[in-house]
C-alpha cells in the first residue's frame, strides 16, 4: 500500500470582541431607535468607563500573546503577498523596453509613478531640455506638480504653475481645472488623441484643444489651446521629445 502524504493541518485564530453597554439612565427617544434625550454628562461618563474597560481588555490580550499570534498571521500574509508580488515583477521585466543615456539605464514607464522616475532622471542629467523647473511633486491633491519659470530667485517667487503627469493622455474628460496648468508631461498619447481633438476641463465650458506645430529645427511641439483664454497649456509627448532631442528611443532587450 503506497504511503500517503503527510497533510498539515491549517488552523486560523480568529478573535472577534463584542460588547454592550446598558445603562438605566439611558434616555430614549420617542421611537427608542436612539438615546438622544440622555444628558450628555451621563453619556460622557459612560464613554469614560468603557475606555478604561477597553484598555484592560487590551492590556490582557497583550499580556496573553494572542496579539503576537495574530501578528505572526499577518506577517506571514505579507511576507507571501510581497514574495509573489516579487516574481510577478522580475519576470514582467522581459518584456519592458530600455534606453541608455549617459551611463544610466533607463526603463519605458508603466505607471504614472514609473513616469515621474523617468523624469526626474532626464531633468536632472539635462535641465535645458525644459523650459520650467519642478519644486513640488505631491499627488494627494490630485494635482502632481508645481513648476516656475526658471529663475535664480527664492522658490517662493517667480510665476508658479501646475505640471500634471499622465503615462498615457486620453481623449476623455480632463479631470483637472486648466487655469493653473502650463505644462502636461504624458509618456504617449492614446490612438484616440489626434490633432485638432477637443479636452474638456472640469470647469464648465472651459474646452481645449489640441493643436500641433514644429520648430525650425524639426521639433514637435504640442499645445492645447482656447482661444478666449490667454494662455496655452504646452504638452510634452516625452517619448517622442527625447527621440527628437537626444534620438533615445526605448527598445526590447536582447535574450
Amino acid at each position: 500500500m503506497p504511503k500517503l502524504p503527510t497533510v498539515k493541518p491549517r488552523v486560523v485564530i480568529r478573535f472577534l470582541l463584542h460588547g454592550f453597554v446598558n445603562c438605566q439612565s439611558l434616555k430614549l427617544t420617542a421611537n427608542r431607535g436612539d438615546i438622544a434625550n440622555t444628558d450628555p454628562k451621563i453619556l460622557e461618563e459612560l464613554k469614560t468607563s468603557v475606555k478604561k474597560l477597553i484598555n484592560q481588555v487590551d492590556s490582557d490580550l497583550n499580556n496573553s500573546g494572542i496579539y503576537t499570534l495574530r501578528g505572526w498571521q499577518e506577517e506571514s500574509r505579507t511576507l507571501q503577498q510581497e514574495k509573489g508580488e516579487f516574481g510577478h515583477r522580475i519576470k514582467s521585466l522581459k518584456n519592458r523596453k530600455i534606453a541608455r543615456f549617459d551611463g544610466r539605464l533607463l526603463v519605458e514607464p508603466s505607471s504614472e509613478s514609473e513616469l515621474f522616475g523617468l523624469f526626474t532622471i532626464i531633468y536632472g542629467a539635462r535641465p535645458d531640455l525644459f523650459d520650467f523647473e519642478p519644486l513640488d511633486y505631491n499627488t494627494t491633491r490630485g494635482i502632481d506638480i508645481i513648476a516656475r519659470n526658471k529663475s535664480p530667485n527664492l522658490i517662493t517667487e517667480g510665476e508658479h504653475s501646475y505640471v500634471e503627469l499622465k503615462h498615457t493622455l486620453q481623449a476623455k474628460k480632463f479631470n483637472h481645472a486648466f487655469g493653473y496648468l502650463r505644462w502636461i508631461v504624458c509618456w504617449d498619447f492614446d490612438k484616440s488623441v489626434v490633432t485638432g481633438i477637443d479636452l474638456q476641463g472640469i470647469e464648465e465650458g472651459d474646452v481645449r484643444r489640441l493643436q500641433v506645430s514644429s520648430t525650425d529645427d524639426g521639433l514637435t511641439v504640442y499645445w492645447l489651446d482656447n482661444k478666449r483664454k490667454a494662455s496655452k497649456i504646452q504638452v510634452i509627448r516625452l517619448k517622442e521629445y527625447l527621440k527628437q532631442k537626444l534620438g533615445l528611443e526605448f527598445e526590447s532587450e536582447r535574450q
